[in-house]
């Protein structure tokens, strides 16, 4: 039998040891604890044991403009506090999201922190770990560049080349396991965003993606952001935590993002 106490990088929060290779309950319990990052919104770290766990997958969906590139940018911003983080945005200008990241942090009075470990991109390419999958997939995991800790990539749909989009949402659903597994592999953090278009009703446009059932899936944490009546909400789901509600309030102009107890 294989001993999780001499395999201290396996990560154990998931699927992750062979049928044949069990470890007992000591075993396990001898494990070293995960790293935790924060959230950057105090009240979701409450309900979520102290933030985002090693190896765990958030994902999070709302109507474009309620946002989420707002959210993200937060979350990426706390977590390099404590990691390596890389922040994948392909649909904000570089010097857009440069300058919103930077007030993120001046505003939390964590600037120095996040110039040296939070990393920038405009889009990483998502394999899809199909047979015929081109190599350029590949370079996901060849990159030379520092490993991450924590991976955030806004939205999911603009990390696909588009010539080799995977054809279905079973092929798209296996691409995330896939990648789920690989993070919990490398005890690496990964959120995930969708989002459906501005307008419409939330609830019927998001049962419609196919990021819906995907991060259903595949998520450890789900957050979805929607407006309920005139005030903005934020629900956040934990595997084997229950669910919450906050109401959830924006400054745009600033790119600041909190959350409050949902009114009674």
């Amino acid at each position: 039998m294989m001993s999780a106490v001499q395999t201290p990088h396996l990560h154990m929060n998931g699927p992750m040891i062979a049928g044949g290779s069990g470890c007992t309950l000591a075993e396990l319990a001898a494990l070293p604890e995960h790293r935790v990052h924060s959230s950057g919104l105090p009240q979701l770290d409450d309900v979520c044991d102290g933030g985002i766990h090693s190896g765990e997958v958030w994902t999070i969906a709302a109507q474009s403009r309620m946002g989420v590139t707002a959210l993200s940018t937060k979350m990426a911003v706390a977590a390099s506090q404590t990691a390596e983080v890389l922040f994948v945005n392909g649909h904000v200008g570089t010097r857009l999201l440069r300058d919103s990241v930077v007030r993120t942090a001046e505003t939390a009075d964590w600037k120095a922190t996040t110039f040296d470990r939070l990393r920038l991109a405009s889009w990483e390419p998502q394999p899809n770990w199909l047979p015929e999958t081109p190599a350029l997939h590949l370079r996901c995991d060849e990159r030379q560049t520092p490993f991450n800790q924590v991976d955030i990539f806004d939205t999911i749909d603009e990390m696909w080349i588009p010539n080799y989009w995977p054809a279905t949402a079973e092929d798209r659903l296996q691409s995330l396991r896939s990648h789920r597994e690989d993070s919990r592999r490398k005890d690496r953090s990964v959120v995930l965003t969708a989002r459906v278009e501005p307008g419409s009703d939330f609830d019927s446009a998001w049962q419609r993606h196919w990021a819906c059932a995907a991060f259903t899936d595949v998520a450890d944490v789900q957050i979805e952001m929607s407006m309920q009546g005139v005030d903005s909400q934020l629900f956040l789901y934990r595997r084997g935590g229950g669910s919450h509600r906050f109401k959830l309030d924006l400054d745009h102009t600033r790119g600041r993002v909190w959350t409050s107890s949902w009114p009674h």
